[in-house]
């Protein structure tokens, strides 16, 4: 079995704690365990460690067995009674290193728990192309062999045609956020779908505000709000004509990204 990769350029409690869920995973699924891979805004370096939520990639030498499906359920409850800042902060994907070879080609079984969800099974659709791209161009390898290794080759136009797929959703998202920290990511999100969309490129929440804002400065108000909010220089009660204004931010931001390539908006 491979070996930890020590990543350099991450904190040490950060570390310490990818570091454990590594061993976690390695005890849990044993030979079955192929790679680990991290990605998502802790490498792309606006990773705020009291909000941002950690996204990990867990290769598997085959599909996910009803018994290890169980297994990983019990591991990730114990992990959060053991480190409670990080319950329901944990986002991981377990995905097959055939299917990660394939993904170009078919949808393939996968197994996930994110933030508000549950471990749970579901399938592959061409959307979380996003983020195998974002895995095998910038993810950390944590345990095994470098992620270009083994998932498909994809070209920025595939990024980006996932990206679309991905923001689609959005408008409905922001019509049904109920939280203020809710909507300030998706306001953030937008921003950062915009700029792939109409410059073919990735930034940080932080960087893909700024450039939002810079696009059309009527938007600059809704996004520092969104940006305060999230980096929580703004608490307290989320104002109604505050919300509204977020709402119809990501509403035209998405029909702004998806207008670049003829795509209809609609929704």
């Amino acid at each position: 079995m491979s070996e930890w990769q020590e990543p350099g350029s991450f904190s040490q409690e950060m570390t310490d704690l990818l570091r454990e869920l590594v061993e976690e995973h390695r005890m849990t699924l044993g030979e079955q365990l192929f790679a680990v891979h991290v990605f998502g805004s802790l490498v792309a370096g606006d990773f705020d460690s009291e909000i941002s939520d950690l996204d990990l990639l867990v290769t598997t030498a085959s599909d996910i067995s009803d018994s290890q499906l169980s297994a990983l359920r019990e591991m990730h409850d114990a992990f959060g009674q053991r480190n409670p800042a990080w319950r329901d902060r944990i986002d991981a994907s377990y995905l097959s290193i055939d299917a990660l070879r394939m993904c170009m080609e078919r949808e393939s079984d996968l197994v996930v728990i994110s933030r508000g969800e549950p471990l749970h099974r579901t399938r592959t659709s061409p959307g979380w192309r996003m983020n195998w791209y974002a895995v095998r161009e910038h993810g950390v390898t944590l345990l095994g062999p470098p992620a270009a290794t083994f998932i498909a080759s994809m070209g920025l136009k595939d990024y980006v045609a996932a990206v679309r797929i991905h923001l689609r959703e959005l408008p409905r998202r922001a019509d049904a956020a109920k939280d203020p920290a809710d909507l300030a990511y998706l306001v953030l999100t937008a921003c950062r779908g915009l700029l792939t969309c109409t410059e073919g490129r990735s930034a940080s929440k932080r960087g893909a505000a700024a450039c939002a804002a810079a696009r059309n400065p009527d938007w600059a108000p809704v996004i520092e709000r969104a940006s305060a909010r999230r980096e929580r220089r703004e608490r307290g009660a989320f104002p109604e004509d505050a919300q509204h204004q977020a709402r119809a931010f990501v509403h035209q931001a998405v029909a702004e990204a998806l207008r670049e390539d003829g795509v209809d908006p609609s929704w």
